[in-house]
């Protein structure tokens, strides 16, 4: 029940969505196509009822009765134009984008998550699980993507060496990380910190065929 936005689209999804905190073309991209999928989905409204109604008799406590159906119609609009249904389906979207209600219910569920994981819980890192601290570990002064390597365990692909320079003479190791284990970094450094500005991560999807070596010496460049 405290759902109370069409349904769910929070500006950090349209931060990925944008690539960053500003406007681009492809969240008008993201819009077109979700306007599209809402028509297709719309000339096939009597099917869907048909097919729910077949269901009533399921014992589905949302799908119980002619009332529920009724929501389904009232949320296909049938009876609009596709220029009608457009024009509401994009309102829709500015209205979840800016609901308090749903971030309100974000934060509802981050504090549980907060409460079940411990006051004093860090989020760690599946790949490097220890906790690490700036007495035991030193401070980090720089931090460099030498190189990619090809790897054939546990699966194919390419990892990056990375070189790790610390405070104190001398004080330089070398690790090895994958793209996904940048990712899963980025993406708790955002949770720790989130009133901090962090550059926006490359995109892990790959148009087209380039794929490989050279995605690999890109992203090297990207994420350094």
């Amino acid at each position: 029940r405290r759902d109370r936005a069409p349904f769910v689209f929070t500006s950090d999804m349209a931060y990925v969505i944008n690539g960053g905190d500003k406007p681009s073309s492809r969240f008008h991209d993201f819009v077109d196509l979700c306007c599209q999928a809402y028509n297709l989905i719309r000339k096939h409204t009597h099917l869907f009822l048909n097919l729910l109604g077949l269901m009533l008799s399921c014992g589905i406590p949302e799908l119980s009765d002619l009332e529920d159906l009724k929501y389904v119609y009232d949320a296909l609009r049938p009876q609009d134009s596709d220029a009608d249904a457009t024009t509401y389906f994009t309102r829709l979207i500015e209205s979840s984008l800016g609901s308090v209600a749903t971030k309100l219910n974000f934060f509802i569920h981050n504090l549980a998550q907060m409460k079940f994981t411990g006051s004093d819980a860090r989020p760690t890192l599946s790949f490097a699980p220890r906790t690490h601290t700036l007495k035991a570990s030193g401070r980090i002064r720089d931090v460099f993507l030498c190189r990619h390597e090809r790897v054939f365990n546990p699966s194919k692909g390419y990892t990056y060496v990375v070189k790790v320079q610390r405070d104190g003479p001398g004080d330089v190791t070398f690790v090895q990380r994958t793209f996904e284990e940048f990712q899963e970094l980025h993406n708790k450094l955002r949770l720790l910190f989130p009133a901090s500005l962090l550059p926006s991560f490359p995109s892990r999807f790959v148009i087209g065929r380039s794929r490989g070596e050279a995605v690999a010496e890109r992203r090297k460049d990207e994420l350094n």
